[in-house]
């Protein structure tokens, strides 16, 4: 019943979604980096205080070469994994506007059922082995 040109656009929406959720998994591991990122910074930080507090630190100028260091770096880590969080969040925005377009001309092309249409794009996804 729905055109094929239709049935295509629904498996590129689908073979989309199916790599941003690769990318939402390999999410949880930047996540899990930035923390361990975070961790070390602190380490580092605490290292820093025990130095400047036991006056081990005598010279004010590498003290603050040294914390430009850290803080450069967890700045670094930080701006890496927005970067990627942000190029999913822009994909996730055109996937969401994309099947939104899909669905309208659909409702404006044949006089049925979301139920109904949503059957036969699965039906359609699942021979093309994309569910």
């Amino acid at each position: 019943m729905i055109n094929q040109l239709y049935l295509k656009r629904a498996e590129n929406i689908r073979r989309d979604y199916l790599k941003l959720v690769t990318e939402l998994n390999n999410y949880d591991k930047m996540a899990k980096q930035l923390a361990e990122s975070l961790q070390l910074r602190v380490g580092q930080l605490n290292d820093l205080y025990k130095e400047i507090d036991s006056e081990k630190v005598s010279n004010v100028e590498a003290a603050k070469d040294k914390l430009n260091t850290i803080m450069i770096n967890l700045e670094r880590d930080v701006n890496s994994i927005d970067g990627k969080i942000r190029k999913i969040d822009q994909e996730m925005d055109q996937l969401r506007k994309d099947e939104d377009q899909l669905y309208k001309e659909l409702k404006q092309k044949y006089n049925t059922s979301d139920e109904e249409l949503k059957n036969e794009i699965n039906q359609h996804l699942k021979k093309k082995m994309l569910n």
